[in-house]
């Protein structure tokens, strides 16, 4: 028997490493413990300064930078008023934890275009959660 713990988005806040054999008709205890320390977010809201751009619906990619690799680390909507949210686990992501991330950003408009992207990676501390404040044109 594996075990995985789900938050009720779906996202896997724990994953046994090793199966348990258990016989038929035996029962069995198990102790979990998740430690807010294994959760790690990214959220901000996205603004525009000619107010001509829609801030709704569009694709915020986030990607962590290290000295080899460019690791993609998913995607996001913005809601109707430019917010967005996204969480990791030390569960799905132990390369976070282990390391400070560098953050790198990219937002796409509806038309697939990239409308921003941070020209810097941002460093930050795992098992916090980051605020951004994004400003396109």
């Amino acid at each position: 028997v594996y075990i995985s713990i789900m938050d009720p988005k779906g996202r896997t806040l724990y994953r046994s490493s090793r199966g348990k054999k258990v016989e038929a008709g035996k029962t069995w205890t198990v102790s979990i413990e998740i430690k807010k320390k294994s959760l790690w977010g990214v959220k901000g809201k996205v603004t525009s300064r000619s107010r001509r751009q829609q801030i709704k619906n569009l694709t915020v990619q986030l990607y962590d930078k290290d000295d080899v690799f460019t690791e993609s680390l998913g995607t996001t909507k913005t809601d109707a008023k430019g917010f967005f949210h996204r969480v990791y686990t030390s569960v799905d992501h132990p390369e976070l934890f282990e390391a400070k991330p560098q953050l790198l950003l990219r937002i796409l408009g509806a038309d697939g275009a990239v409308i921003y992207s941070s020209r810097k990676a941002m460093q930050f501390e795992a098992g916090k959660e980051e605020v951004l404040d994004i400003k396109i044109k």
